[in-house]
């Protein structure tokens, strides 16, 4: 799992430094000089939510591994809570 997390991560860091923006944020810059109903603030922020939302496949599996171990963790936990009882009566058989 740990390793398919490093993976993922690399996939995503990968994409990310891939990803170019400069021409595209160049041509918002001049589109957004020419005016509208959306403040600046706001056009400039649907721009780097729209292409943030490209990587939301990588970041989505990133979540579900990081879940997944979460849930594992959780899981030996509870079980070895489960099994000290019993544990400590065989070790005082013994």
């Amino acid at each position: 799992m740990k390793v398919q997390r490093a993976d993922l991560a690399s996939q995503l860091r990968d994409a990310v430094h891939g990803d170019d923006v400069t021409k595209r944020l160049v041509a918002f810059a001049d589109s957004s000089s020419r005016g509208g109903t959306e403040s600046e603030e706001e056009r400039r922020q649907a721009f780097f939510d729209s292409e943030l939302k490209k990587f939301e496949p990588q970041v989505k599996l990133l979540r579900q591994n990081m879940l997944a171990q979460e849930n594992i963790v959780r899981a030996l936990t509870e079980a070895n809570a489960n099994f000290a009882e019993t544990r400590y009566v065989k070790i005082k058989v013994f």
